[in-house]
């Protein structure tokens, strides 16, 4: 199973399995999970530092741009750079939350998974720093990163399985799955998905360092 589908599995799981199996422990786990990202509440401001603040409407078709890739791919970079050490932390906690979910069965992985994401606000805040700032070399609004982001995950095959931290920043975990279920649907006919794999074919041997990124959202 591909890692995207796995994070997808929690993050489907965390509030739908904590009511559809009546579990008191996921309950408890999930609403731990919404408070402890109630710290993320900076994220607009955050936010409101990118200098590219257009409305970004996306083409039709679902096409890439070559330069659109480019700059993408460029963002990802700066925000590893920034990070430095703080990104191999985020790619472990990444791994393990696969390995957990993967070994440890649905409702014990999703359990551990829970706690262990609170340790990471810190790491996310600083991510996203990173992000505001290398979105802004590249001249990228926020929304038509998103786009691409998502774009270049389905064309590889990972669906749309990230978390949405201005979703969870404003205290609303309900709009994850609003978010991923919009998305559906959105990345085109197999040509235009065939078009754009063919573009992200020379950074495809580089995914296991930007999907993690992806993962969390960033």
């Amino acid at each position: 199973m591909k890692k995207l589908g796995i994070g997808c599995a929690i993050l489907a799981g965390i509030l739908v399995l904590a009511i559809g199996l009546g579990s008191c422990f996921l309950i408890h786990k999930a609403r731990s999970f919404v408070s402890g990202y109630s710290k993320l509440a900076e994220i607009p401001a955050l936010n409101a530092g990118i200098r590219n603040q257009a409305a970004f409407a996306p083409p039709g078709d679902g096409r890439l741009a070559a330069a659109q890739v480019e700059r993408y791919m460029a963002v990802q970079r700066g925000i590893q750079t920034r990070l430095g050490e703080r990104f191999r932390q985020l790619k472990e906690k990444y791994d393990q939350l696969s390995r957990d979910l993967e070994l440890k069965g649905r409702e014990a992985g999703i359990g551990e998974s829970l706690a262990a994401l609170n340790d990471l606000v810190g790491i996310l805040l600083d991510a996203k720093r990173a992000q505001v700032d290398a979105l802004n070399e590249a001249g990228l609004s926020l929304g038509e990163y998103q786009w691409i982001r998502q774009q270049t995950l389905a064309a590889l095959g990972y669906g749309f399985a990230s978390f949405n931290l201005e979703a969870l920043a404003a205290g609303d975990p309900s709009k994850l799955t609003e978010v991923l279920a919009a998305a559906a649907g959105t990345a085109g006919t197999d040509a235009v998905l065939t078009q754009n794999r063919v573009l992200l074919a020379p950074y495809e041997d580089s995914k296991e360092q930007w999907l993690p990124l992806s993962f969390f959202g960033l």
